[in-house]
């Protein structure tokens, strides 16, 4: 990235700060990054806007799978890497790509002649191979979780071992008190991992006699 297309990134970018953050700090921070901070007032309209766009446009069902899987559900994804979405904002995700694929004609109405659920399934089993965004979400929080464990060396792991668990394991790490949004979802998505994982013995140094991941297996 050049350095103008860089300033004006920095320009437009806010960070949100929480209300146990200092006023001092605060202006610290703002001034140090050269960016705002954002209010909760601010509307993002990039969803709906992108829909309307596209709805001035009379796409056949090949186009309509299109905007679904590269469009609607790509944008979420950054997001679903770090955070659990919460179950109300998927089920909205989920009306306006179901009522995006079943619309017919400026209206943007049409029937709806079988669930999403179905339509979620792959297409050699008679669905369209759309995604489950709750499911697709845990696999992405899990996939980061793998990453803890399969890098303990990256930044990601370094932060958050120093911060929830200096003195133990990823697998054993509570959540504690007060944590971060994102810690909290991946460790929702840690039992993901964990069901599925069993230990190489190696020189021994790494295994714990009582470990769950023994248990089974004793």
């Amino acid at each position: 990235m050049g350095p103008i297309p860089f300033v004006v990134f920095l320009r437009n970018m806010r960070w949100s700060r929480g209300n146990s953050v200092n006023q001092l700090v605060r202006d610290q921070i703002t001034n140090i990054l050269g960016v705002r901070v954002a209010v909760n007032s601010e509307k993002y309209l990039g969803l709906s806007m992108m829909i309307e766009s596209w709805n001035c446009h009379f796409l056949s069902m090949g186009g309509k799978e299109v905007f679904v899987k590269a469009v609607l559900q790509a944008i979420p994804i950054y997001v679903m890497q770090c955070f659990e979405l919460p179950k109300a904002l998927c089920h909205a995700l989920k009306g306006i790509m179901n009522k995006s694929w079943w619309a017919n004609g400026k209206a943007g109405k049409g029937i709806h002649w079988c669930s999403w659920k179905d339509l979620c399934y792959p297409k050699m089993f008679g669905g369209m191979g759309f995604r489950d965004l709750s499911l697709f979400n845990r696999a992405l929080l899990a996939k980061q979780a793998w990453r803890l464990l399969s890098q303990p060396d990256c930044l990601l792991a370094k932060v958050l071992k120093a911060r929830y668990f200096p003195f133990s394991n990823f697998l054993s790490a509570k959540v504690g008190s007060y944590p971060s949004f994102t810690w909290r979802s991946i460790c929702g998505a840690r039992e993901l991992i964990a069901d599925g994982l069993l230990w190489s013995i190696g020189n021994g140094r790494a295994v714990l006699a009582l470990d769950s991941l023994l248990s089974s297996w004793a």
